[in-house]
């Protein structure tokens, strides 16, 4: 297990594109993003519908390929490492998370 001292999140110029079917265009969802998250600390993420928030947690999860840049956690890159030492680390929380982790509710 990593030093917590060490276990940085950095994503540097990540970007995610989309090709619209049936067209030569390109829809930007993520566009040079860049940011340093240090250890205990909390991150949120808010915007519009169709700002890329969603795009941005699933392509730190690996759930959507990159179209370019780098994410690196406690100085090892994403691309080295395996989705079961990801999912290890890592987590999403949906936007009602309550709705998510409540067993009794279908």
């Amino acid at each position: 297990m990593a030093n917590i001292m060490n276990e940085t999140l950095v994503v540097e110029n990540l970007k995610k594109f989309y090709q619209v079917k049936g067209k030569d265009q390109l829809v930007k969802a993520l566009n040079n993003v860049s940011f340093t998250l240090a250890p205990r600390t909390t991150l949120g993420i808010v915007g519009e519908s169709g700002c890329g928030k969603s795009t941005l947690a699933k392509t730190l999860m690996n759930l959507e390929k990159k179209t370019e840049g780098s994410i690196s956690f406690s100085g090892k890159s994403f691309d080295d490492i395996s989705d079961k030492e990801r999912y290890q680390t890592m987590q999403m929380v949906f936007q009602d998370p309550l709705d998510s982790l409540n067993p009794r509710k279908k």
